[in-house]
């Protein structure tokens, strides 16, 4: 999300006021919030550089009539086969907008392939179901809090997205997906990965959910990670946490 992300912050610190529009106002002084902001945070100024241009985009006026329509089409296509965003077309104002002339509008890089560029956007508290989502960037994107149920992703990018308190149910992320730094803390995954996911965040059991197992209680909101699917952890770098999730998903299972 684009409050999580630093700069944002120092936007206001910069002169930001909170009355314009922060992408007209990002807009008109890039150049120097950039150089300022890496005046002072030199080390890792540039990751979030990147993902706050990805993610501001998206509160441009048209970026946020997209975002309204693709909630619209999310909800006409749920069930339905497939989900084609790149034909999404919306009339807006005398012309008409499409996902890439807006990409097109509002990235200084073009995209590599022939996906749809997403990067950036969010998309919270969302339930998406039973369709399939081809060839789409989210790279950036935050499903904070969403729940996908039956959805099939061929050929999607997921760097550095956020799954953060996510219900993955029965989905399948195909093998031609590319995931890598992804957030699915606090998140419940039981879904099929047949790609690599490479240096995922995960949460570990809270001392509060230990108490409430300790008591066997149930809680509908939990702190940590709840893999219940072998393929994510066959094929994610947990490290020393891997040992650890198998016996979490043995005792949790029951009750999913």
């Amino acid at each position: 999300m684009l409050i999580q992300n630093p700069l944002t912050s120092y936007l206001y610190e910069f002169g930001y006021e909170g009355v314009d529009n922060i992408y007209d106002y990002w807009l008109e002084n890039r150049n120097e919030i950039i150089n300022a902001y890496k005046s002072i945070n030199p080390e890792y100024c540039d990751e979030v550089i990147k993902s706050f241009q990805y993610k501001v985009r998206w509160n441009a006026m048209s970026g946020l009539y997209l975002r309204l329509m693709l909630q619209k089409k999310v909800r006409e296509a749920n069930g339905s086969r497939e989900l084609n965003l790149k034909q999404l077309t919306v009339k807006y104002g005398k012309r008409y907008l499409t996902f890439d002339k807006f990409s097109h509008m509002t990235s200084s890089e073009d995209m590599l392939n022939e996906k749809t560029d997403l990067r950036g956007i969010s998309f919270l508290k969302k339930t998406v179901q039973h369709i399939t989502i081809r060839n789409v960037d989210f790279s950036y994107a935050a499903f904070d809090t969403s729940m996908f149920i039956g959805v099939k992703f061929e050929n999607c990018t997921f760097n550095n997205t956020s799954f953060n308190a996510c219900q993955l149910i029965d989905c399948i992320f195909d093998n031609s997906c590319i995931m890598r730094g992804d957030d699915f803390r606090a998140a419940l995954i039981k879904s099929e990965f047949l790609t690599p996911i490479i240096e995922p965040q995960i949460s570990v059991l809270s001392r509060r959910d230990k108490l409430f197992r300790k008591h066997k209680k149930r809680t509908r909101y939990h702190t940590h990670t709840i893999i219940l699917r072998n393929s994510f952890l066959d094929n994610s770098d947990l490290g020393e946490n891997t040992q650890y999730f198998r016996w979490l998903k043995q005792e949790v299972e029951q009750y999913f």
